[in-house]
């Protein structure tokens, strides 16, 4: 048991101490020079440092006193009883003694060697995440401002109902439209979805504004279209952000509640913000809110086969909507007329619960 316990003693033991040496060496080095600096970065025995030179790794270190050691250890046993003759003979007797000890030592030059190498590659690791890092800093910062240059490019334009559109792109737009992971993931990717969504809305608020304008189109049919495409486009422009649209157009005037039938209930009752007061306002505002989405798709290259579309060119460009099969009256004029019937609605459904109330309370009496 006596001989097993000194076998490892002598394995791990010049080991151990080595590691103890280099915990007291370091801890007297961080202790001096924290005293020097409180913000100097301290040394740690089993860690390697990207930001510090070899000779202030602990393992650099650690792989040259440990071979020492053991030499010394094991020599200390290999040379028991012999004492020091500088002689050929006493040399040569020294080396026939020492091959152990002496092999133990020479692993200190694989050994720094290899840590050298572990170090100057987690150097180059490190030095390689950072530019990687930095060049995604620069494609992320340089894909924002690509994009407000693109939108700066472009001019105000004049559309119908006396709206200025301007192509001022703002920084909401970048993270609505495209999947941003953070500056250190680089150029962020097409949002699809928001894309696909933007588009169908558009689509939609053509429809919309198509039938709401046909002159074949009853009453009923032209406000309720065109509430939705009201709805829609304060809803996309939103999203895009063209105050252009969604704030100067619309007016608490522009509110309508409007009571199509009777006897339907109060909660049935058509709710919407109008655009302007009329067909030109409405159009205008369409036809910017389709241009603005044109750029931005153009900008971020997403397909843009939705607007060569010719199904209802009028409502896209030119004046066409002011004619056939297209409603001469204006949009305004169908306003009114809704309003009126509406307020008659309103009167008829009112008496029609008032008697509903009384004939209630009279069977109850």
């Amino acid at each position: 048991m006596h001989k097993n316990l000194e076998l490892v003693a002598y394995i791990f033991g010049p080991l151990i101490l080595s590691i103890i040496i280099l915990q007291l060496v370091f801890g007297a080095l961080n202790f001096y020079n924290t005293a020097r600096s409180p913000t100097y970065k301290k040394l740690r025995l089993f860690a390697l440092d990207a930001d510090r030179g070899l000779a202030e790794q602990g393992y650099l270190w650690l792989s040259i006193l440990t071979p020492i050691m053991y030499f010394l250890v094991f020599g200390s046993i290999a040379w028991e009883g012999y004492t020091p003759s500088l002689s050929g003979e006493g040399f040569k007797k020294f080396i026939e003694l020492s091959a152990l000890p002496l092999a133990l030592l020479s692993l200190c030059i694989p050994l720094s060697v290899l840590i050298a190498r572990v170090h100057a590659t987690h150097q180059t690791s490190i030095q390689i995440e950072t530019t990687r890092h930095k060049n995604n800093m620069d494609a992320y910062y340089a894909h924002r401002k690509a994009m407000f240059e693109y939108f700066g490019y472009l001019k105000e334009i004049k559309y119908p109902g006396d709206i200025t559109g301007d192509f001022n792109a703002h920084p909401r737009l970048h993270l609505r439209f495209f999947i941003d992971k953070g500056p250190s993931n680089g150029t962020p990717e097409v949002n699809v979805e928001a894309f696909e969504t933007s588009l169908k809305t558009v689509s939609e608020i053509q429809g919309h504004i198509h039938k709401a304008l046909l002159h074949k189109s009853d009453l009923n049919s032209v406000i309720n279209n065109y509430a939705s495409a009201c709805t829609k486009l304060i809803e996309l422009s939103s999203t895009l952000h063209l105050p252009c649209v969604y704030e100067e157009l619309v007016t608490r005037q522009g509110f309508y509640t409007l009571c199509q039938d009777s006897a339907q209930p109060v909660d049935a009752d058509l709710k919407f913000c109008s655009l302007g007061k009329g067909t030109d306002q409405l159009i205008g505002a369409y036809r910017y809110t389709r241009s603005f989405l044109r750029v931005l798709c153009e900008f971020a290259g997403y397909d843009v086969k939705f607007f060569n579309d010719k199904r209802y060119y009028s409502v896209d460009k030119g004046s066409g909507y002011k004619s056939d099969p297209y409603s001469f009256r204006d949009i305004s004029d169908y306003l009114r007329e809704a309003s009126d019937i509406s307020v008659n609605n309103k009167v008829a459904r009112y008496d029609r619960d008032q008697r509903a109330q009384q004939a209630a309370t009279f069977t109850g009496g």
